[in-house]
């Protein structure tokens, strides 16, 4: 009887020992766990109110973003640097807002993500690459005005080259790229389906109390430097343009109030004036007001992208702003239909060929490019 009971025992221990709760975890029994241990977090009529938003937010940016790209096709009044910027920013919002589609099905779906998990993963991974050129791309545009503004044309138009202007598009694209792909390589997260935040993007770890170290190390690479670039960038075209509106402003109090005394005093005079008259004009150049409307356009789109990624920065921060963190990344990715809409109200040029295109009245547009001019013509000869 004793050996019978020794056999129990040992039967019991064993049992326990290849139980699945001490076995270690694949990759699929883990993921499944998170998804257990998040399931039912949020009720069937938050995540209908999160699909709708994003669904709205995928419209309205794929026809917004798609416009900015249309217009500077067609017109080449719209073919500057600081544009080429802008067309690169209007690329990675509209991609973003083709990605939204996979975010609105894992945000409606109550049992996990129901296809292939490789989609999810990839518009995880795309979304952040998206979003992150964007706020580069922002950082590059500052960089641009700053020295529209406050350098001479020459040295302007001599830094920036197409050369330049590729490079520089190149690398807002390539470096959220490296950082969404390295880390997983190196064995530092996982994109996935992620039922904690109801997102395709990095999963959390389960049982975790702090924020996934994956979105850790996405935040301190793609965020901190571009924002400090942007803030200093436009302190200092603020400060400058502050500073030469009151010279240019200023009475001439010497050409005003002095009477010439003798024909040397008066062409002495003469140079002294035309000197600084030459000084004005050419401040006055790069101050012009459509220049400043154009800077103050885009600062509003800086505000606006700072405006929408802060809640969702300071969510995935703060553990006990869980819930709220899938609705700050909402307002996050509204930050991809609301440009096009800064451009329509604020920017002097684009404003003009928007109406253009959307009444139709193609040939109103202002210097039409190439590609416009052959289209008006082949129109007008089907016409006849």
């Amino acid at each position: 009887m004793e050996l019978v009971s020794n056999a129990s025992q040992l039967a019991s221990v064993g049992g326990n020992l290849t139980s699945p709760s001490l076995l270690p975890l694949n990759e699929s029994e883990e993921i499944d766990l998170v998804e257990s241990e998040y399931a039912g977090r949020f009720a069937y009529g938050e995540r209908i109110a999160l699909a709708v938003a994003m669904s709205i937010i995928t419209v309205l940016g794929t026809f917004g973003n798609g416009l900015v790209i249309l217009a500077v096709a067609l017109s080449r009044k719209l073919r500057t640097a600081t544009n080429v910027y802008v067309v690169s920013l209007s690329t990675t919002d509209l991609l973003t807002c083709l990605c939204l589609p996979w975010h609105v099905l894992g945000a409606v779906s109550m049992n996990g993500w129901p296809i292939a998990k490789w989609i999810c993963s990839a518009a995880g991974g795309l979304t952040i690459i998206f979003v992150g050129s964007s706020i580069i791309t922002l950082a590059f545009i500052a960089l641009n005005r700053l020295f529209l503004i406050t350098q001479p044309s020459t040295r302007y138009r001599t830094l920036y080259t197409f050369k330049m202007l590729m490079f520089t598009t190149l690398v807002a694209w390539l470096l959220p790229f490296v950082t969404v792909i390295i880390p997983p390589l190196l064995g530092v997260g996982k994109l996935g389906y992620d039922e904690k935040y109801l997102r395709c993007g990095p999963v959390q770890s389960p049982g975790g109390t702090l924020s996934n170290p994956y979105d850790m190390i996405v935040a301190a690479v793609l965020y901190p430097i571009p924002m400090i670039a942007i803030v200093v960038c436009y302190a200092k075209i603020f400060l400058y343009i502050k500073h030469h509106t009151k010279t240019i402003l200023a009475p001439s109090e010497h050409s005003s109030s002095s009477n010439p005394k003798s024909p040397a005093a008066n062409n002495n005079g003469t140079q002294h004036h035309t000197s600084s008259v030459s000084r004005q004009s050419s401040t006055r150049k790069r101050l012009s007001r459509r220049q400043v409307e154009i800077t103050k356009n885009l600062f509003y789109v800086v505000c606006a992208f700072v405006l929408c990624l802060s809640p969702y920065s300071i969510g995935i921060m703060i553990p006990s702003a869980d819930h709220f963190t899938p609705y700050a990344g909402v307002i996050l990715l509204l930050n991809s239909c609301v440009n096009p809409l800064i451009y329509a109200a604020k920017h002097p040029y684009f404003r003009t060929i928007f109406i253009c295109i959307v009444t139709l009245k193609f040939s109103k547009i202002p210097e039409p490019s190439n590609l416009l001019r052959y289209a008006l013509s082949t129109r007008d000869d089907y016409s006849k």
